[in-house]
């Protein structure tokens, strides 16, 4: 008999005494199963190779919550958001989640900022082939193409998720409403949901496409979406009691009071809070989306054109890679002055001679030859 023996010197284990001990173990094992072979035959009614009760000798050896119904079994992937398995009442993966309340059927908010839609270049007259780098105009929002717009309909077709910020939208809303009034989300029961409420502007912005117009946005995601204007749950903070809304003709963001008639496109998941930190160079991060952003502008005024050559040729606390923001960057950006006006790299999809610009906090379309400030990002 072979003994093994600790460095202390204690007796660890015989090699012999444990294949006994292995061996009682079988043969209670079978003695307590009531078979008189080992392993047990797999017990699968469905034929899906997960037994119930499962045993070793089933081809997946796990336990099937449901061995009536062959598509069901813990192999099968329970979601993602948008595929039957979501919306179809079952634990399809037998993890004792359902449908929404299953990770996989989730999609949780990320604050990232979607990408614009804009895909051609222009210069301040027209469209144009877009420029290689040194060139006039080059670093324009198509040659900068970030979090591509990407959306889920649901299978009964009641809601989209956006699947670059993770909200789920109402994918379909009543024409305008007579005032400003968030208890018409608040209170709405859709798709078996009832933690709807009102986006504020900027989760309104990310669902604008400025490569298009009447209407700004994905017509396949949003195909009911006319060409006024959205509420947003924000305050505008230079008049009292206004409120921020979208125009979904060209994506122009304004404040108005509240018994202007909008309509009202109803959202679920959390906001997530944006954060900046200042770095001590002369620039500050977005804590959520990585951003890096020029902490001040200079004080000088450009035209568009200037403005992205600029960026693009700004050295800033050890970085030469900076660009002049899209139009949904600038907005989600650090704060600017009330009565400033700064440019986005986004031209007006109207009309190629204005760029979207951020003037007295409003995003409005402006002639690409008037000066404004600058603001880089990287």
């Amino acid at each position: 008999m072979v003994v093994e023996y600790d460095p202390g010197g204690a007796v660890m284990f015989s090699r012999r005494t444990l294949a006994v001990w292995a061996g009682i173990a079988v043969l209670a094992g079978m003695f307590l199963m009531g078979q008189d072979t080992w392993p047990p035959p797999c017990t699968d009614s469905d034929g899906d190779g997960y037994g119930s009760p499962a045993s070793p000798a089933c081809p997946y050896p796990l336990l099937d919550c449901d061995d009536g119904d062959p598509d069901i079994h813990p192999g099968v992937a329970e979601g993602p958001y948008g595929t039957p398995t979501c919306s179809d009442g079952a634990d399809n993966d037998c993890d004792g989640l359902v449908d929404d309340a299953d990770p996989g059927c989730r999609i949780e908010p990320t604050g990232l900022i979607p990408d614009t839609g804009i895909t051609k270049c222009y210069d301040t007259l027209s469209e144009i082939a877009c420029p290689s780098p040194g060139e006039p105009f080059y670093g324009q929002d198509a040659q900068y193409t970030t979090n591509p717009m990407s959306y889920t309909v649901s299978p009964d077709g009641l809601t989209v998720a956006d699947n670059v910020t993770g909200l789920v939208w109402q994918r379909y809303c009543e024409g305008p409403q007579p005032l400003w009034d968030p208890t018409y989300c608040e209170s709405l029961d859709l798709a078996g949901y009832s933690d709807w409420r009102l986006p504020d502007v900027e989760e309104l912005q990310g669902i604008v496409d400025y490569g298009r117009y009447n209407p700004a946005i994905d017509p396949n995601a949003f195909p009911d979406t006319g060409a006024g204007c959205y509420w947003s749950s924000s305050d505008y903070p230079l008049r009292p009691f206004w409120k921020w809304y979208a125009e979904f003709s060209d994506g122009l963001l304004s404040g108005d009071w509240p018994l202007r008639a909008c309509s009202m496109r109803c959202v679920r998941g959390e906001a997530v809070p944006t954060s900046f930190t200042d770095n001590g160079d002369g620039t500050v991060t977005d804590e959520t989306t990585g951003r890096m952003w020029q902490k001040e502008d200079d004080g000088q005024t450009r035209t568009w054109e200037v403005a992205l050559a600029y960026c693009e040729g700004l050295s800033l606390a050890g970085h030469t890679d900076w660009r002049l923001p899209d139009v949904k960057e600038l907005k989600n950006g650090p704060a600017i002055l009330n009565s400033s006006s700064f440019w986005s790299s986004s031209t007006y999809a109207q009309g190629a001679g204005s760029a979207w610009a951020v003037t007295d906090l409003f995003v409005i379309p402006v002639d690409k030859t008037s000066a404004r400030l600058v603001r880089c990002v990287r």
